[in-house]
């Protein structure tokens, strides 16, 4: 079961977003070669926002967690997530893990003259993973970051099918993702998405900037009814502006938010269920697909999901909870209850191959996280899982070699 070792969460205090980008380091990545580099050079490099975390004793040559953050909030999104994880007296939890910021988001470089996209940002996720040295990972991803995952999958797949060594996911844990092209729900300017892109849209992202009532009327919606009005959300969307604004944030906003018409484009490449039967079904890769009640964004994907994975539902798991689409912030402790179940099943996989969970508990009590009133109830979950390949990579880097590893204590 899903739910088996279930950890209790305790809530944290709120992580300022000063605090939080202190905590990490900015990189300079070149976007011509797709790689981190030690210098900038004028026109072909970015500064990136990485956090990096390497607890006491562990692995850097095992297995990772690679945190893909949202929009728009990008990885300040995760900072109660990690300071919960942090936390943990749980060997699930010490994992070497990495969270960042796309460009165009939150501490990394924000420039007007920039071709954002899917495809580049998949770009740097792989750069990090080089730099970092990252063989095999766990990945959770936040919304828009579903499409990296997606591009990300494809390119392990036709890699591996060439025989080249590369970087490996094994697991996902996915919330409120987009995974099928023609389930996005966008309603209403509130939401931002995609109609931040028109004329009104543009002026309002570009107003958010200075205006506090402006970005509020963006943001706040992206909370449930209940949660929007308690005291710690209006301090995390007090601290999330921040985020965004950094650098003139707001402004690249609009310029970012295509990732709706480029899944449209690329559906035959990112065709989920195609995707898992060619390739992620025979290499045990399992998912974990988590969706908010309130979610105004994705609510048409899970019934997709419910139809068109069904036959693959051992592996391909779909749960609803409670709240609004930031899930990262409302649920936080729901969310990190599933990363550690899931490091624990990963953990488990490796030195118990033969070991199947499917099914054997199937009235398993549900998981609870309840914060300022507000809880969550999810239903009982199964997984089954066969062995991963061995992901042997050389980058040849050598030893000396330790781009974007920002360790935070």
């Amino acid at each position: 079961s899903f739910h088996k070792n279930s950890t209790k969460i305790t809530m944290t205090e709120l992580v300022t977003a000063e605090q939080w980008f202190e905590s990490g380091r900015r990189v300079i990545y070149d976007t011509k070669h797709k790689a981190i580099v030690d210098e900038k050079k004028k026109g072909t490099t970015v500064s990136v926002f990485t956090r990096v975390i390497i607890p006491d004793h562990t692995n850097v040559e095992g297995l990772w967690l690679t945190i893909l953050p949202g929009f728009p909030e990008g990885s300040y999104g995760f900072s109660r997530v990690e300071s919960m994880l942090a936390t943990q007296r749980n060997l699930n939890a010490d994992l070497p893990r990495m969270v960042f910021d796309y460009i165009g988001q939150g501490n990394s470089e924000k420039p007007k003259e920039y071709q954002y996209s899917t495809i580049e940002r998949a770009n740097l996720v792989e750069a990090l993973w080089k730099a970092n040295g990252v063989k095999t990972t766990l990945v959770v991803t936040m919304d828009f970051s579903s499409l990296v995952l997606l591009e990300l999958l494809v390119r392990q797949k036709n890699r591996e099918n060439k025989g080249i060594k590369y970087p490996r996911m094994e697991h996902v844990l996915s919330i409120n993702g987009g995974f099928f092209a023609e389930g996005h729900t966008y309603t209403g300017i509130a939401n931002g998405t995609p109609l931040v892109r028109d004329r009104f849209g543009k002026v309002s992202s570009s107003a958010a900037q200075r205006s506090n009532m402006v970005f509020n009327k963006m943001i706040m919606p992206l909370y449930s009814n209940d949660y929007r009005r308690s005291k710690i959300c209006r301090q995390e969307a007090k601290e999330t502006q921040k985020a965004i604004r950094l650098h003139q944030g707001t402004r690249a906003m609009a310029q970012m938010t295509n990732f709706v018409d480029e899944h449209k484009q690329r559906a035959e490449r990112w065709d989920f269920p195609m995707l898992y039967r060619s390739y992620c079904k025979d290499q045990g890769i399992s998912f974990h697909l988590v969706y908010s009640e309130q979610d105004e964004f994705e609510q048409n994907q899970v019934a997709l999901i419910q139809r068109r994975m069904k036959p693959y539902a051992d592996k391909v798991q779909l749960e609803k909870i409670a709240g609004g689409h930031m899930a990262n912030f409302e649920q936080a402790g729901v969310i990190v209850d599933r990363i550690l179940q899931l490091a624990h099943r990963a953990k488990e996989v490796v030195e118990k191959p033969k070991r199947s969970w499917a099914n054997t508990d199937a009235q398993a009590s549900p998981t609870t996280s309840t914060y300022n009133g507000s809880s969550s109830y999810t239903g009982s979950m199964s997984w089954t899982s066969a062995s991963p390949r061995s992901a042997e990579v050389d980058y040849g880097l050598g030893s000396s070699s330790s781009f974007g590893i920002g360790v935070a204590h």
